[in-house]
This record gives structure tokens, sequence and C-alpha cells, in this order.
């Protein structure tokens, strides 16, 4: 374990935004299933992704990574491959859950294990919309044991299951012989997910007929995946933090944004310009800049479609002038954390008004935040929220278990470093 202290101050620089997460788990897994040879170029290098893609490696793709950001892969048929050992997803539930179905359809039963951490997620109602499959878990955690069989070929199931479930049908059912189906029951949380994993499957070569709202899905059997070169785009979720940070502590720069994706996380444009903050575009240079010129105001955010937003968004209204309420958020209590509670943990902890409820967060913003000592769970996102709450505090900030962030960001603590942060790291 390791802590990281970071001091308060004036940021100031320019970042190279870093590549999907969410793309990039769903390249990789798409070139994987085709038989051919593909590039993904700007790959993102982090613990959840090279979950993924150990996973297809033991499945029998070839993959090889040269330089950080660029990936060959040669792909395999999954109907004749089964899993040599058991797959370790590490603490990456996006792994796990788009390999389920997919495992379906391999030669032999796979096993699916993971740390302590994922160990402790429920996968039971993922088990129980494959009606049709044999999973054995450990009371409906991990590990779990898949034997092959045959998908549904209709599925109904809630549109509050995992998208990375849906997702993980979505990329197995065109590999089916027959024809399938997706039907969303109930609302659709976390759209823009899907949206993602349907313009990876349009890119190589998958067709899958859809509603507007993704609510029912019609996926033709006997398709084939299709080998190419493809550039993952800039990821949102991570650019948030330091955009996070322009606004409240200094002037911060990212390039290399990718501003035509399906990424829903790119609504933090919109809500931090609703907060009144001072941001500027440039679409032809592919930049956001921001700057904290401008005093920010209280907001209301609707958390349904941008889960992974909402510990730094949380920040961000800790240093708005009034009351904000963050809702529609109530799955954040089962992802790394129970994120609801960590984040308003550290906040009250920094000395900021905020009121937990079971789908959502309070929080009496004015500026005013003390350094503390404050707990990341373990869960990435957390700790990288805290520590940009920390730029504009008064006072030290110690941030325990900073390693996670390497989850999704490893280089988060050297790029603001760059901005200028002051960090000490003690192991």
């Amino acid at each position: 374990m390791s802590d990281a202290t970071v001091c308060p101050g004036k940021i100031s620089g320019t970042l190279c935004a870093m590549a999907s997460k969410s793309y990039t788990h769903r390249a990789v897994i798409a070139a994987a299933l085709a038989e051919g040879k593909s590039v993904i170029e700007n790959a993102l290098d982090s613990n959840d992704t090279a979950a993924t893609i150990e996973a297809m490696q033991i499945l029998g793709a070839k993959i090889n990574r040269h330089g950080k950001k660029l990936v060959k892969i040669t792909g395999i048929d999954i109907h004749k491959a089964f899993a040599k050992e058991p797959i370790n997803c590490r603490n990456s539930g996006s792994t796990m859950r788009f390999l389920i179905s997919l495992l379906v359809l391999a030669r032999r039963a796979s096993v699916l294990d993971a740390y302590e951490g994922l160990r402790k997620r429920p996968m039971g109602p993922v088990i129980d919309a494959l009606a049709t499959v044999r999973i054995d878990s450990n009371g409906g955690y991990p590990p779990l044991k898949i034997n092959p069989g045959k998908l549904p070929k209709v599925i109904k199931i809630g549109g509050n299951l995992s998208s990375q479930f849906i997702t993980g049908l979505l990329f197995a059912l065109p590999l089916e012989k027959s024809d399938s189906g997706i039907i969303i029951t109930t609302e659709l949380e976390s759209k823009p997910y899907i949206d993602i994993t349907l313009d990876i499957l349009k890119a190589f070569g998958i067709k899958v007929k859809h509603t507007n709202d993704c609510k029912k899905l019609e996926i033709a059997g006997g398709q084939t995946y299709t080998p190419r070169k493809y550039r993952i785009h800039s990821d949102f979720s991570g650019m948030a933090f330091p955009l996070v940070a322009g606004a409240i502590a200094g002037n911060v720069t990212v390039t290399g944004v990718t501003f035509k994706t399906k990424q829903g996380d790119r609504k933090i444009i919109g809500i931090l310009k609703r907060m009144g903050a001072d941001i500027r575009l440039d679409k032809t240079k592919g930049s956001i800049a921001v700057s904290n010129r401008n005093a920010l105001k209280a907001v209301k955010i609707d958390a349904g479609d941008i889960p992974d937003l909402v510990p730094v968004l949380a920040v961000a209204c800790a240093y708005a002038r009034g009351r904000s309420v963050i809702y529609n958020a109530g799955r954040l209590r089962i992802k790394e954390s129970d994120r609801l509670k960590a984040i308003a943990d550290g906040l009250k902890k920094m000395g900021v008004r905020v009121i937990e409820k079971p789908d959502s967060l309070e929080i009496g913003g004015d500026g005013r935040l003390n350094g503390a000592v404050v707990e990341s769970y373990g869960d990435h996102r957390i700790a990288m929220a805290l520590a940009v709450a920390a730029l504009g505090a008064e006072g030290k900030t110690t941030i325990k278990g900073a390693e996670c962030v390497a989850k999704s960001y490893p280089q988060f603590f050297e790029d603001l470093k760059k901005l200028g942060v002051a960090i000490e790291v003690e192991k």
C-alpha cells in the first residue's frame, strides 16, 4: 500500500488526454474475436485493460504490445477456444462481465476468478439472466465456472442490470448460429456504454439492429468479426479530473481530445459550463482549456448515464457556492467501493457539508475545504477525486491507498506534478 500527500496550490499546464478504458477493453475483445491480424492504436495501458488482454491471451489470442500505445492482435475462433487456465480478472468487473457470455461459446468449461475486491461484488443477477446456461459460483459471487452451452435466443433483462453484461451479450450473440434478441424491460441505465459497444461492433463488421433507446436489440447469427486497424478515443472519465482541477485551482489545458465519441462522460463539459466554469473548446486542435477565473455555482446533476463522473463532480460541487444535488446514483454503491459513502466520507473529513441518501448526495459548497487524512477505499476514482479536492484546501491532504489509481489512470500523480502540484508518495 502507498499513501499520497497532496499539497494545495495554484496549478498551470498542459496534459495529453489519456486513452479511453471503455474503448480499449472493447476494441481488444473485438480484435481478439476477429480471425486475422488487427492493430489497436493509442490503447490504454492500465491494470484493468491488462486484465482483458491477459484473458484473451489465455483463450488463445496472440497479443503483443509495441510501445506503450500500440497493440497487435491475432484473433481466435471462440468456438474452438478454451481457457487453458483460470482467467484472473484482477479487480476489473468490466473484464469479468464482458467475458461471461463469450465463455458460454467456448469449447470447454472456463473459470473466471478475481482479486478479493471483485470477489465481493455480486454476479447473481447476471447468472440468473442466463437461465439456459450452467454457471457455478460461490453463492452468486466469483469465482465463476462457466460451462459450454447455448445462449438464450431472446433475453429479457432489466435496464438496471450492468451495461457491461449487456455488452458481453452483444459480443457473443453474433457468433451464435441463430438470430437472437435482447429486450430491456425497464429504463436503461448507463446507455452511453452500450453506445460505445455498438460503435466498436460496427467498426469490426458486426451489425446490430436497435431502437433509438437501445431497449430492443436484434442480432443476426452467423456473423464474423473483421480484423482492422483501430485508434482508441481519448477518455473523458479520466479527463474529468484535470478539468475539474483547472476549474478550482488554476489553468489546465488538455490536448488530444476526441470530441466525436459515444462516451457519456463527455457531459463533463456541459456540466462545468452550467456551473459557470471558464471552459474553452478548440475542436480543430482537439483541446479543452479550463481555468478558475469564474466562481462555480451549485447545480443539480442526473448521474444515471455518467456514474464514473460522480466522485469528481462531488468535488466540483464542494467548491461551488450553494446546495448541489447529484441524484439517480444508487448503482454507485456496488462499484469498487460504495462510492457514494466513500466520497461523502472523504469530503466530510475535509469540512464539506454532505448529506448522503440511498441514491443521491446533497452537497453544501462554499469552497472552504481543509486538508485531512482520507481513505481511498481501494477505489481509483475516489483516490483521484480526493486528490483534486486537495488542490484548493487549507493544508495538506493524505490519501490512503493511493496506488489504486493504476486501475485506470496509472500516470495520474505524474500528470498532477506536471501541473505544478507538490506530491509526496510514501510506500
